[in-house]
């Protein structure tokens, strides 16, 4: 294999990646408008733009902050991240040809920690702007989780996915 064929689709990741970030957001904001959720609808009625990153933001962490609620809630709205980042991984790894699929598929990662950070970094100005943030070690391992992690992991497993189909 040549080292062009080879190296890691690391843009198109990039790309695809940020994508997924930006349709979450509109996916999220679209839910909330719907009705599904009281507090999803009330968060995104009264602060549509912060309501919407942060209720994306919580859909990746509701194990650690929401409790995993099975009704209307957060395990439910788990799967707008989840579905646009195993799609995201599965498109990234079967453009990008055969071979490594999960290192493909997980490429996603720096498109979608670019704009965890840009989504996490408004928020914490917001709510600096109020004093009623800290930069602690909870903020830190929810950008992690948010922005790594979970899109590592599941890109990872689209780019499974592509390899084996």
């Amino acid at each position: 294999m040549s080292r062009s064929q080879s190296a890691l689709p690391v843009a198109n990741g990039a790309v695809i990646g940020a994508g997924a970030f930006v349709a979450g957001l509109l996916l999220t904001f679209v839910l909330g408008q719907a009705g599904i959720n009281r507090s999803l609808t009330l968060l995104t009625a009264i602060a549509p733009v912060d309501g919407t990153i942060l209720a994306f933001s919580t859909f990746h962490l509701w194990p650690q902050i929401l409790g995993g609620s099975t009704s209307g809630g957060p395990i439910l709205f788990t799967v707008v991240p989840f579905g646009l980042l195993l799609a995201s991984g599965y498109v990234v790894a079967s453009r990008s040809g055969a071979g490594d699929g999960f290192l493909r598929g997980a490429s996603v990662t720096v498109g979608y920690f670019a704009l965890t950070l840009l989504a996490y970094g408004y928020l914490f100005s917001l709510a600096r702007a109020s004093a009623s943030m800290q930069i602690t070690v909870d903020l830190v391992v929810a950008i992690l989780v948010t922005g790594v992690v979970f899109p590592a992991i599941v890109g990872g497993i689209g780019g499974l996915v592509a390899d084996s189909v």
